[in-house]
């Protein structure tokens, strides 16, 4: 038996990895820039109107525990790509 934990597609020491997370940080950094007004108005709605719109800063919170919950089984899956998600983005 060997003592490895079986083969990784993407190993962390390669820089193989950098380059989605590079993407991913772009594209944040994109959105967040080109949608920065709505952003800002709505914390501006959760704070002054918290009957209504509280909830929505609490939101992405909850989808990052959950994010953190299943993060074992996310790493487990091999990272792929595909073109067909650009089109809805486009639109």
């Amino acid at each position: 038996m060997s003592g490895g934990t079986g083969p990784n597609p993407i190993a962390r020491t390669s820089p193989d990895w950098r380059i989605p997370l590079l993407g991913a940080a772009v594209l944040t950094l994109l959105c967040v820039g080109i949608f920065w007004d709505f952003f800002f108005r709505q914390v501006r709605f959760a704070i002054n109107q918290q009957a209504d719109w509280g909830h929505t800063l609490v939101i992405p919170l909850i989808a990052g525990y959950f994010v953190y919950l299943n993060r074992e089984r996310l790493l487990a899956r091999p990272f792929r790509t595909t073109w067909i998600g650009f089109v809805p983005v486009v639109l």
